[in-house]
């Protein structure tokens, strides 16, 4: 990561000042939300110098001892088994001599710990650590504000390699190939767009896919029709950058989209459009598709190919909505066109309690075979259960009826993996005091099972099962 602040400056030091911690959550001014760490926060806001070879030859050229520990560093090592030690002061200077570092380059600093804590005993009983990240980079905590690159890491590696240390240079080349295949992936990933956005991507490329450097790509897709930008989001190569083609179409007027397909699209155009309305779901756009274009989407689904979602997606949000109670489709179309809002639970905020009770009855509603859909859903009932108060929501909760403990036994038995992933960090005594629990849906069962559990808070996944099991009828569904 290079030393660019995400964020101003005051929301950095505010974290460090107020808050104790482990990792804080910032919102960028593009919407970007970012967890850093703490130590990251404190890196971003460092005034050390620079990393240079004078200091580094300092520490290396005096050691009397060298030893590499397994686990990386903070100061310190963060493990406890040493991998390699090397008391021979003729291979301590072999190996000072081949840890050259890049002359004054760019302030950055890797996300990790590194996978070794280097020590350099001195003489007088000191001993100074490295974190060896990767195979290519030094840290200096503490001492340096950045990280470092070797100049030729090839030649530490092949050291380590002769010392018996041989996982290093293994784990090295193995990345190697690896992005050497994954510059292959780029490449073709480009030359599946259109040829007018080419130089201006790989210019977005070079500068680290950055929101802000978006604005020549926007400039030079003016040129570029829906057909093009939907073929490329189908292309079906480096699934990680589909997204580029989905902002670009984002920028467009539905109706512009939808007209620049014509009567008869091409199978790859209607793969490409489900890929765009349905990961993740724009509920705006799939509600202004024309019926031709729509009956055209549903008919080419489910189909054989392997693509970068479930064929099934398609019929799911289709039979999702055809049951959808019609007064609530307006504050879905605003709830889910934007993902990030909490699954939209902002745009509840009148009439929370009768809309809460809607949608447990729509959930009650959604046909077999739309496990996906069910689960959008949940999210969205989940969400807005945290908003309602716990006197208003508790009488809604306890009247779940058995038909909805009956649709979640319907759905789950389509995707039987989703009930085992929902457990999955369970122990099985605490699995057997849920089922005990889940003979009733009452609210209460949540501190009393956290009472038993022993736990003073819930993880995120564990509270969010909990809370989607009381919903809906999970719990009744699983002792039943």
């Amino acid at each position: 990561m290079d030393g660019e602040l995400p964020v101003p400056r005051e929301e950095l030091e505010n974290f460090l000042r107020t808050s104790s911690q482990p990792f804080g959550t910032f919102v960028r001014a593009d919407g970007d939300v970012w967890m850093l760490e703490r130590s990251m926060v404190e890196w971003f806001l460092n005034e050390l110098p620079q990393p240079s070879q004078a200091s580094l030859d300092e520490m290396t050229r005096s050691a009397v001892r060298v030893r590499f520990v397994e686990g990386g560093c903070l100061e310190k090592p963060l493990g406890k088994k040493v991998v390699l030690e090397v008391k021979d002061r003729d291979k301590i200077r072999e190996l000072a001599d081949l840890l050259q570092l890049v002359p004054e380059e760019p302030r950055w600093h890797c996300m990790c710990h590194g996978d070794y804590a280097v020590g350099f005993l001195q003489e007088d009983g000191a001993e100074h650590f490295l974190g060896f990240h990767h195979g290519h980079a030094l840290r200096r905590d503490g001492v340096w504000g950045g990280d470092a690159t070797l100049a030729s890491p090839l030649g530490v590696l092949k050291w380590l390699d002769s010392q018996g240390l041989v996982r290093p240079l293994r784990g090295f080349l193995q990345d190697e190939k690896q992005r050497e295949a994954e510059q292959g992936e780029v490449q073709s990933w480009l030359e599946a767009g259109p040829v007018a956005l080419r130089e201006s991507v790989a210019l977005w490329l070079q500068k680290g896919q950055k929101k802000e450097a978006l604005s020549e790509v926007y400039a030079a897709a003016s040129a570029v029709s829906s057909a093009q930008l939907l073929e490329w989001i189908a292309s079906g190569v480096r699934q990680h950058y589909q997204s580029l083609p989905a902002w670009i179409l984002d920028k467009m007027d539905p109706s512009e989209i939808f007209a620049g397909l014509g009567a008869e699209p091409s199978e790859k155009q209607l793969i490409g459009l489900a890929l765009l309305v349905f990961e993740p779901l724009r509920l705006p756009l799939l509600l202004q598709i024309p019926t031709p274009l729509r009956r055209q989407l549903l008919q080419a689904f489910p189909r054989e190919g392997a693509y970068h979602f479930s064929d099934q997606l398609p019929r799911d949000y289709e039979g999702l909505l055809g049951c959808a109670p019609p007064e609530l489709l307006p504050v879905l179309e605003k709830a889910w066109s934007k993902p990030r809002d909490n699954y939209g639970v902002s745009y509840f905020e009148e009439r929370k309690v009768e809309r809460l009770q809607a949608l447990l009855a729509w959930a009650e509603r959604i046909p077999p075979r739309s496990f996906q859909a069910f689960r959008a859903l949940l999210n969205l009932v989940d969400s807005l259960i945290c908003s309602v108060p716990l006197e208003e929501s508790k009488p809604i909760l306890l009247g779940c009826s058995q038909s909805s403990g009956q649709a979640v036994a319907r759905h789950l038995a389509e995707a039987p993996g989703y009930a085992d992933g929902a457990f999955a960090d369970f122990p099985r005594a605490a699995k057997k005091q849920l089922v005990g629990l889940g003979e009733s849906l009452r609210l209460e069962a949540l501190p009393r099972l956290k009472s038993r559990l022993g736990v003073s808070r819930w993880s995120a996944g564990a509270l969010e099962m909990v809370k989607l099991a009381l919903a809906v009828g999970l719990l009744w569904w699983l002792s039943h």
